[in-house]
């Protein structure tokens, strides 16, 4: 690809493990380094969790313009995310975009969800989907129902 490989960054065993699905297109040394990284480091302090208790993932290691979600999980892409969540040990999961629930077991038409938790050996990690960072960067009314649902998401 046209693109830099860039790999998740954080501590094993954060607060809160963020996926996307891809770095951004202009991403070159590290992960959600444009705008979205810019909005998702200001939902993270508005919530009050540092970056160090913040672990950034990717589903896709480089951009990849219009990927094939449904090869990809096809080709066993779902199991190699769960086991990257249970290695990883978060106390919470995060997924942005539409198209990591499906991976993680759960129908797309529900939009932002509640998601089944992720259970392993040592416990259970409980796991919110919403729509994709572009998505609340273009609307504020999509940033507030976000924000809204995390509150009601963390309170639990």
């Amino acid at each position: 690809g046209a693109f830099p490989v860039l790999s998740p960054r954080g501590a094993v065993c954060a607060e809160l493990l963020v996926i996307v699905p891809e770095p951004e297109e202009n991403d070159s040394d590290a992960l959600l380094s444009g705008p979205q990284g810019r909005l998702l480091a200001g939902i993270l302090q508005a919530a009050g969790i540092s970056s160090d208790q913040t672990y950034l993932a990717p589903v896709l290691r480089r951009h990849t313009p219009m990927p094939d979600w449904a090869a990809l999980r096809a080709a066993g892409i779902s199991d190699v995310l769960t086991h990257h969540i249970t290695l990883a040990a978060p106390k919470r999961v995060l997924a942005f975009g539409r198209n990591i629930p499906p991976l993680l077991g759960n129908d797309t038409a529900q939009g932002t969800v509640i998601l089944p938790n992720i259970n392993h050996d040592s416990g259970s990690i409980p796991v919110m989907g919403v729509g994709s960072l572009s998505e609340l960067l273009r609307s504020a009314g999509r940033r507030q129902r976000f924000w809204q649902r995390w509150l009601e998401w963390t309170d639990s």
